[in-house]
């Protein structure tokens, strides 16, 4: 299981910190310790749920921060990475992502792209943007649930993008919905800032049901991208 996981989305407010956790805690469930990058230097919540993980902060936007992430990767050969893009990664990830591709092939890792997105237009066309930079790169798309059911994604689904993605192929790309959960247990993370273990371990019952719902739902979704 020792892929590169790029989270993205490209602004704040579509689920990329969540996708995140979500990836950091089936790799977790399945005996991986994975690496974290968090690339959100002004609120790294995903780094402070997860302090037990190795873990590195850099920044997307620069060179340099290019060249960590590429280091690490080679460091950390036998370990999965689960890159937590922030919300103004989008100019760095289209300048310097195909470095990136061109890392992830010379090591013998397979990167993929997992991009959240809701209902709005901004998140879709920052998803075409960094598919049509990086071809051949396993793209999918999570049309994030927590916003609406797959069908009122309407701006979305009429889009090339879908219709590319839906016939990638397996193993290539495609389209697929991340599950609701429910905000009481989902602010159990944020506000605490912990890891999605350590927050069910403190839960009352109803709430750990719900929760185990939507782990369940969530490995589903992660079982088509690894």
């Amino acid at each position: 299981m020792s892929g590169v996981y790029l989270a993205g989305g490209s602004k704040g407010g579509v689920g990329k910190s969540l996708v995140s956790m979500a990836l950091l805690d089936y790799l977790e469930q399945s005996g991986e310790t994975p690496v974290l990058v968090e690339t959100d230097q002004s609120n790294s919540d995903v780094a402070k749920a997860y302090p037990h993980l190795p873990s590195l902060t850099v920044d997307l936007n620069v060179a340099d921060g290019w060249i960590d992430l590429v280091n690490a990767l080679e460091e950390q050969a036998d370990a999965p990475v689960v890159i937590n893009s922030a919300a103004g990664s989008l100019p760095g990830i289209i300048e310097y992502g195909g470095g990136l591709k061109e890392a992830a092939k010379e090591l013998g890792r397979r990167l993929v792209i997992v991009w959240p997105i809701n209902r709005g237009r901004d998140s879709i066309e920052a998803a075409k943007l960094v598919h049509d930079r990086m071809p051949g790169v396993p793209f999918y798309i999570l049309r994030n649930l927590y916003f609406s059911p797959a069908s009122k994604f309407e701006f979305f689904n009429a889009t090339n993008l879908r219709k590319a993605l839906e016939e990638a192929g397996s193993g290539k790309g495609g389209v697929l919905d991340f599950p609701d959960l429910a905000d009481r247990v989902a602010d159990a993370f944020y506000t605490d800032r912990k890891s999605i273990q350590a927050a069910r371990e403190g839960m009352p019952l109803g709430n750990r049901v719900e929760l185990d719902r939507w782990r369940a739902e969530v490995r589903k979704v992660i079982e088509r991208l690894v």
